[in-house]
């Protein structure tokens, strides 16, 4: 009768070889994903159900390291039509400029938004870290 033990270094062998196959697949899935979160952003919110050719009033959110530096932005965005609020944040590293506007998002849209927000952020050593909005049927 033959032994059904399997030595463990064939278990792990087979397992990280596994795994050296897999992991380009998942890490080009994942940067692929990165690659453009605004349109990840936007087909979330569609399975969510919410009807991106109607208005939504995303938040938009800039990070800076000083109070003066978030409040600069503020002014630049609010001569733009944004609504925003400026308050440092939980961990007293950096402060947030959030910035709202009602708008269609559409990629192109965003994208637009996205270059100057990194104009604005990158003599201030700031961030950009994204936005998010509700869903609107």
């Amino acid at each position: 009768m033959p032994d059904k033990h399997v030595p463990p270094f064939l278990v792990i062998s087979v397992a990280i070889i596994t795994a050296a196959l897999l992991a380009p697949r998942l890490y080009a899935r994942w940067q692929r994903s990165q690659a453009d979160p605004d349109a990840t952003t936007l087909r979330q919110l569609q399975q969510a159900g919410s009807d991106l050719t109607k208005p939504h009033e995303p938040e938009f959110f800039l990070y800076v390291p000083t109070e003066a530096g978030a409040r600069k932005i503020a002014g630049s965005l609010t001569a733009q039509g944004f609504k925003t609020d400026v308050h440092q944040t939980q961990s007293g590293k950096d402060w947030l400029c959030k910035a709202t506007k009602r708008m269609v998002l559409t990629k192109e849209a965003l994208a637009k938004l996205r270059q100057e927000f990194m104009a604005l952020l990158k003599p201030l050593g700031g961030d950009y870290d994204g936005w998010g909005a509700e869903v609107v049927k």
